[in-house]
């Protein structure tokens, strides 16, 4: 049943307004999205393009957030529109098959373990971890190890990273984090700490945000292209 309110449309309806201006003024003629494709299947892709394409998702996403941060807006888009939730999911989740190992480092962490998105609860975190992380900035998007990466966050390299001298084809990370008080400091690496951090790979994470974006505002007579193979999105 469908439960919500005008003002909660409306949000939904100017956010994805933002999306289809966004799209419309950065065709492929002259905004390309893809650099060239591997004997092998992969892809490689212009940085510029890519960066752009993110913030405009990532500002798509939190307009959207207004909305389902509320819990039974967010259980209605769970389970009337799965396929967009599978797209998030893949954010943190390695391509497969993935010859070339182009998003080996995908995956969603709590604290210091691995949490797979399986289900509403680890849904909704990932879709907070991923807000916070925009709203306050602690991201970037740069091909340099991830001890390089946490200190130009302004953040302690987790002990938990893997491979954390060496850098991995854009491999970012996306944190929420107790950032804490003057009284009682950050707390990024206390065990009780509720540290969430999206681990993923640049081009990776612009698909997968752009699907579920896509997913998430189709309606009947209103669905968008794929933004790499130009086919419609079933």
């Amino acid at each position: 049943m469908d439960t919500l309110t005008s003002g909660a449309r409306k949000i939904l309806e100017d956010a994805r307004a933002n999306f289809d201006h966004y799209l419309s003024a950065t065709p492929k003629q002259s905004f390309p999205r893809i650099e060239r494709q591997d004997t092998d299947g992969s892809y490689w892709y212009p940085e510029n393009t890519v960066h752009a394409d993110v913030e405009a998702f990532a500002s798509a996403f939190t307009c959207s957030w207004r909305v389902l941060a509320i819990d039974e807006n967010f259980r209605h888009y769970y389970n009337s529109k799965p396929a967009a939730f599978e797209e998030l999911a893949h954010i943190v989740t390695p391509n497969n098959p993935d010859p070339r190992g182009l998003t080996s480092h995908a995956r969603f962490w709590k604290f210091n373990t691995v949490v797979p998105i399986v289900d509403i609860d680890s849904a909704k975190e990932l879709c907070r971890t991923l807000r916070n992380g925009f709203a306050h900035f602690n991201f970037r998007y740069i091909n340099v190890s991830p001890r390089e990466y946490f200190r130009q966050i302004d953040l302690p390299l987790p002990n938990f990273i893997p491979q954390p001298d060496v850098a991995n084809h854009y491999r970012i990370f996306i944190c929420d984090w107790n950032k804490g008080t003057r009284k009682k400091p950050n707390k990024f690496m206390e065990p009780a700490s509720d540290t969430r951090i999206v681990e993923t790979h640049f081009a990776h994470f612009r698909y997968h945000l752009f699907m579920f974006l896509a997913r998430l505002f189709s309606e009947p007579g209103h669905q968008y292209e794929d933004i790499l193979t130009l086919k419609k999105i079933s």
